[in-house]
């Protein structure tokens, strides 16, 4: 048959979003309920109303809820994703145990967890699930040798949790489980600004502290610790992209997030932000309107390397430049880190120890006006505010190794997945988002308790089968197909 009566009798159609059907739990009645509770929750342990007011917040909504999207163990999942930023008030959670609190997401866990154990799935090994267990394994081996080892118990739970949530995830049968991970994410935005605004703070944020951090003499983060928000509320993009929202929205959306980077005063979270920029050159097909997206990238680039060099803050320097203090608390305390882990080498001083100890001399510390205030501050054991040396300190040679394997295997399949053209572009997009996460809190922060979720998702985006949406690679195939006449009835 003749290439041109080929497309005459076989008309060509490319999947739109619209045809795609979309869980229950991804939907503006789910989102609003989510977000109110986050808002109530928050509000009432920031207002110090007690435990009975949450319970009484919190159940019903969370009952609701389920009325509306399903007692089903992928919507249980997907809220347990969803909630994770809810957690910016200290102590927001039920059920107190030693270093910590059982968050809203760990609630959904733990409801997770029970529906599974009611209706049980086979679950297959994996290697990645495999290095977790044995992380796991090594964080209770140096709890056992701590010097109070009650002190540390709570977060080895919520280490327990998270791993235990990613092995469900991971290790089960097809992409339904994994595809409640990725929407869950997509949610971060609303979820971290109703808990911006149940500690009152969101007018301060998207005013910029009513202007002042639009001055230069402002120094900080004069955003409420804005970096924690923005990385949160980059999921907007990919959210915008996989429904479908115009270009020029998009680009407004981009510019806004680029002024939150560049006045937020973190100098992580511009390290992310150029790192993802730069794998998104690298790895990932620009396609069509190359030269505009291209030019936009550009302007992008320039207008933050302008901004960060403007305010002046990117700078390292303990003793010159308006983030010294800042730079010399960070580098006494990864010293003392490193001095920790050359003390206990081979299992550390226990996980969890950067919460456990450190965490409650910094705040019998901030509770006075100690005129050694700085010498308290620094004078920590594990909490370095770069996670490389809380592993060391906390987990000694034996946590680092696992850890390094874990972010190698990793990273492999961050790369193999955005230079894959058969993946959709919102999907490579939340990933750029998730290493901006993980590195604003690798490098400026205490995340060894995020690590094993943070590397999984690529290997949980990769086993996804975005069935009935047209990826680049698709796309191009069924052009040239039709292109030389060879694109039959399939």
């Amino acid at each position: 048959m003749p290439a041109k009566q080929a497309l005459q009798t076989t008309p060509l159609t490319i999947p739109s979003m619209k045809q795609g059907v979309r869980p229950r739990y991804f939907s503006i009645t789910s989102a609003g309920l989510l977000m109110l509770l986050v808002y109530a929750n928050t509000s009432i342990v920031f207002k110090e109303m007690g435990l009975q007011s949450q319970l009484m917040a919190v159940l019903p909504l969370v009952a609701v809820w389920f009325g509306v999207v399903g007692m089903r163990l992928e919507s249980a999942i997907f809220a347990s994703i969803a909630l994770m930023p809810a957690i910016t008030v200290w102590g927001v959670g039920y059920l107190a145990l030693p270093g910590m609190a059982l968050s809203l997401s760990d609630l959904l866990t733990v409801i997770t967890f029970c529906l599974f154990i009611a209706r049980p799935q086979p679950l297959y090994r994996t290697k990645y699930t495999t290095l977790i267990w044995w992380l796991l394994g090594v964080c209770f081996t140096s709890i056992l040798l701590a010097a109070n080892p009650t002190a540390h118990f709570g977060q080895l739970i919520r280490m327990g949790l998270s791993i235990g949530l990613v092995t469900l995830v991971l290790a089960s049968r097809g992409d339904t489980f994994k595809k409640a991970v990725f929407y869950g994410m997509l949610f971060w935005p609303m979820i971290a600004l109703s808990s911006l605004a149940g500690v009152e703070g969101l007018w301060r944020f998207i005013s910029f502290n009513d202007g002042a951090a639009l001055h230069l003499t402002e120094i900080y983060e004069v955003l409420l610790g804005s970096h924690i928000v923005i990385i949160n509320i980059l999921f907007f993009l990919p959210l915008l992209v996989l429904l479908k929202f115009h270009r020029i929205f998009i680009f407004m959306v981009i510019a806004w997030l680029l002024l939150l980077v560049v006045f937020s005063y973190s100098r992580s979270l511009t390290v992310g932000i150029c790192i993802a920029m730069l794998l998104y050159f690298l790895f990932m097909k620009i396609g069509k309107g190359k030269i505009t997206k291209l030019a936009l990238i550009a302007v992008l680039g320039a207008g933050l390397v302008f901004g960060v060099a403007s305010l002046g803050y990117f700078n390292f320097d303990a003793y010159e430049g308006s983030k010294a203090a800042s730079s010399y608390i960070r580098i006494t305390k990864m010293l003392a880190a490193w001095n920790t882990f050359t003390e206990n080498p081979v299992l550390g001083i226990g996980y969890g120890a950067a919460g456990a100890i450190d965490t409650k001399n910094m705040d019998f510390t901030l509770q006075g006006t100690d005129a050694g205030f700085l010498d308290n501050v620094t004078d920590v054991k594990a909490a370095a505010e770069f996670t490389p040396s809380q592993i060391l300190a906390e987990t000694g040679l034996a946590g680092g190794v696992i850890s390094l394997f874990l972010i190698g295997i990793s990273f492999k399949r961050t790369i193999l997945l955005l230079k894959n053209p058969e993946k959709p572009d919102f999907m490579k997009i939340t990933l750029l988002c998730l290493i901006v996460v993980f590195i604003t809190g690798f490098v400026g922060g205490n995340t060894f308790g995020y690590l094993a979720f943070l590397l999984a998702i690529p290997f949980i985006f990769d086993a996804i089968e975005w069935r009935g949406l047209p990826s680049r690679g698709r796309i191009n195939r069924v052009h040239a197909a039709v292109k030389n006449g060879t694109h039959g009835a399939s």
